[in-house]
């Protein structure tokens, strides 16, 4: 038997902000892979960030999709939208 919820849809706005939070750490996390190799020394670390950039794009393409998502489904609960 599950609890008394007062409030169905408070999982569903959880969820949302999860999303939020995802989306802006995938992208912030891509962007670091991305740009950190322009300002560390030559070394393997830098070597090896440089050759991750496919991983780069990936996870700010990621973050991207998962943020866009987050503001469709805000939207869409407006009064006057689609």
């Amino acid at each position: 038997m599950t609890p008394f919820n007062p409030n169905p849809y408070a999982k569903r706005q959880n969820a949302a902000t999860d999303q939020l939070i995802r989306g802006l750490f995938c992208a912030l996390l891509g962007l670091g892979i991305l740009v950190a190799p322009h300002f560390m020394a030559a070394g393997g670390v830098r070597d090896m960030l440089a050759g991750s950039w496919l991983v780069g794009w990936f996870a700010l393409g990621l973050g991207v999709v998962f943020t866009l998502r987050y503001l469709k489904q805000r939207n869409r609960g407006k009064p006057g939208s689609r």
